[in-house]
């Protein structure tokens, strides 16, 4: 999840110097930045940026990424304006569904140059309050607001509500395939991107259960080629507190782009080019994928099974989810299904959806189509209650186990920051506990919403890319309370 509008990309906002810009000048870029993108002006809209974003973000790159946001959400305007001298917050609303509003962080240079954009994308709080039934009223105004972002914003794919234990919405608009493939259905399996973590994490916890493993246990006691990272446990990598330097950095700069890579190439590559940690290990949180492909790895060394295998068997089959399997090979043994939600982007070049695996931009989805744990999990959003039952009461996972996976970690410091195992979690106090989780992958996002005091859970899955996953998330459950 890491782009503004449309891509999950958070990019690291750089202040430049301790001068501040006019509010007047900071306005200006701010209007030209968004001009430029109504108007498709991709070398003006370049012209906007400035220190590392001048560096990141080509002509070509914003054409790809803009040109496909504009070709979904329509032109957009700015509201909800808040300035605070050389940076900006606000909403962005689309012309195709201005029932929506993206948040949006944008700093300034002291030469008014945009050198800092983000979407933190604020996480709502619900109210404790008793539980109700979900009325058929409360299914219509569901099913109404799903369908309006199909036909305003293009939505693509599957979803489904999970009250007292039943599925009591599931619902699909678009294709499985575009532009004449079958209907999708809440059958259709979809890649669902980080959102496997979860099921990485509850692969690990299973195994301390049994006693095969410790969360405090060092990685390199499993994995001795990497032993350069000290300190390192599997708690860290379950919490993103390891600071690992990121792999998919590491394959750019360095894999041959014609072979598919593997699991243990991940470690190969850490192995051979000794990239730094990023911080002291348990010093910070900081999102990780490469710590999610590790404990895939802890799993395969320690269980002598390929990790999809014993996802296969310890964790799908023992929850009774016959649509769920790990990395579907599609790449690597062109295999096409029609009933699989294959995953499309907007093509700037074509100017049709189309699957990423041939855009150059996208060259990645196919060297590290063999990478799991971080990813590459695929169910359908019907098996996802099943998947909730095993995460609500004792069965396949012990209440000790339960608790520990929705309860936040903390820094050494004891700083919380709202991360459990493979869960986001929120527990304010006079708040609905919840966890949640999002994924990006090019083509796919996906968002599970889970109250963790009454059983109700809200999926979305889309193959399309669509934007507003966790807004759309919120506001079902809003209809609910």
């Amino acid at each position: 999840m890491k782009v503004l509008i449309g891509l999950a990309l958070f990019l690291t906002t750089c202040i430049m110097g301790d001068a501040q810009t006019t509010e007047e000048a900071n306005i200006t870029a701010l209007n030209t930045f968004v001009d430029a993108y109504n108007a498709q002006d991709f070398a003006r809209m370049r012209e906007t940026f400035g220190g590392p974003l001048k560096l990141i973000f080509t002509e070509k790159r914003l054409e790809q990424m803009f040109g496909g946001q504009f070709a979904q959400m329509g032109s957009m305007r700015t509201s909800s304006l808040v300035w605070k001298q050389s940076s900006v917050r606000g909403g962005l609303v689309f012309q195709r569904d201005t029932t929506e509003q993206m948040n949006f962080g944008i700093s300034f240079s002291k030469k008014s140059k945009i050198i800092g954009l983000g979407n933190p994308a604020p996480k709502y709080k619900y109210t404790k309050q008793p539980a109700r039934v979900a009325s058929q009223t409360d299914i219509l105004r569901i099913d109404s607001l799903v369908q309006h972002k199909h036909a305003a914003a293009g939505f693509s794919g599957c979803v489904v509500v999970i009250d007292r234990d039943s599925i009591v919405y599931e619902n699909c608009y678009g294709k499985c395939s575009y532009p004449d493939g079958t209907e999708l259905t809440p059958g259709v399996p979809f890649e669902i991107a980080s959102c496997s973590k979860a099921f990485t994490a509850g692969a690990i916890a299973l195994l301390e259960q049994e006693g095969k493993l410790q969360y405090n246990g060092l990685i390199s006691d499993i994995i001795p080629e990497l032993k350069l990272y000290k300190g390192v446990t599997i708690q860290d990598l379950l919490w993103h507190t390891g600071g690992i330097p990121d792999y998919m950095e590491l394959f750019a700069q360095h894999w041959d782009k014609t072979r598919i890579a593997k699991n243990e190439d991940v470690v190969a590559l850490l192995a051979k080019y000794k990239p730094k940690k990023y911080f002291k290990p348990g010093t910070k949180h900081e999102y990780s994928n490469t710590g999610y492909v590790l404990l895939a790895v802890i799993v395969e060394r320690l269980c002598g099974l390929p990790f999809e295998t014993f996802m296969q068997n310890e964790v799908f089959v023992k929850a009774g989810m016959k649509s769920a399997f790990l990395f579907n090979h599609r790449r690597t043994e062109n295999v096409w299904r029609s009933d699989y939600a294959y995953g499309y982007i907007y093509d700037m070049n074509t100017k049709v959806n189309t699957l990423p695996d041939s855009i150059a931009s996208y060259d990645y989805v196919n060297y590290l189509d063999g990478i799991t744990g971080d990813g590459m999990v695929n169910v359908n959003v019907r098996d996802m209650l099943l998947w909730d039952r095993a995460l609500r009461k004792p069965g396949m996972f012990t209440q000790k186990t339960l608790d520990r996976i929705f309860t936040s970690g903390a820094t050494a410091k004891g700083e919380s920051f709202g991360y459990g195992y493979g869960w986001e979690i929120q527990a304010a106090e006079g708040f609905e506990r919840m966890a949640s989780h999002s994924g990006s992958w090019p083509g796919y996002t996906s968002y599970v919403l889970r109250f963790l005091d009454r059983e109700r859970t809200v999926v979305i899955f889309s193959n399309n890319e669509y934007v507003f996953m966790q807004s759309m998330a919120n506001s079902i459950a809003r209809i609910l309370e």
